[in-house]
């Protein structure tokens, strides 16, 4: 009896711990390691990671209020073989019902100013150099404080009218302005300069050669 006592007793311990490892099995939960024992099984990471259209020209663009506008931006400048906008740039899209009347691109650093054809039009691109203090002024414009404050869209809905899209990436730094018949002074002046300059840089072109000096 000394004997078998003890074995009995070693029996019951190990039946139980089999009957909670069991239970731990039937619940769906993994047993617990040597290493980890008294800690909570950790949940794996999880990263979500936003894929973007490798040939999307506005990737960074999610418009709530202005998406039917920018679809048909998007459209004539896949049509044009418009890319999306490169560093140092600044663009700016004037886009009516179901058309692009304008879209023009300033490269900073380049100081060249580029002016494609409307969505009717059959002129050719045009491209027109520009001088330090252009572009100088046109990069105050677009990172200047007041232009950040301009929200990325207004609330403004509607069919008729005009919208009008400003980008600009400066400094590895992208921004968007997005607004159908916009209100904001702070944007018109941007849109209002950059139109300004791109018909003085086409007149400019446009005109006549001076006439030669008649000889003495």
């Amino acid at each position: 009896m000394k004997i078998v006592l003890p074995v009995m007793l070693l029996a019951t311990v190990l039946v139980g711990c089999t009957g909670v490892s069991r239970q731990q099995s039937s619940s769906g939960e993994p047993p617990l390691t040597e290493s980890g024992r008294g800690k909570m099984p950790q949940a794996p990471e999880v990263i979500k990671v936003e894929l973007l259209e490798p040939d999307a020209v506005f990737p960074h663009i999610k418009p709530v209020y202005r998406a039917h506008n920018l679809r048909w931006i998007e459209a004539y400048c896949r049509k044009r073989g418009i890319q999306r906008l490169d560093r140092d740039c600044v663009r700016l899209f004037c886009q009516p019902m179901g058309y692009v009347a304008e879209a023009i691109e300033i490269d900073i650093k380049r100081r060249q100013l580029t002016v494609y054809p409307g969505t009717h039009s059959k002129k050719d691109i045009v491209q027109t150099p520009l001088d330090e203090d252009q572009t100088a002024e046109i990069r105050a414009l677009v990172t200047s404080e007041d232009f950040q404050k301009i929200p990325k869209e207004n609330e403004r809905i509607g069919m008729d009218g005009i919208s009008y899209l400003v980008e600009a990436s400066i400094d590895n730094v992208y921004s968007c302005k997005l607004h159908w018949l916009p209100e904001d002074k702070e944007l018109m002046k941007v849109v209002d300069h950059i139109r300004s300059l791109a018909r003085k840089k086409n007149a400019e072109q446009d005109a006549p050669p001076p006439a030669d000096k008649p000889r003495r």
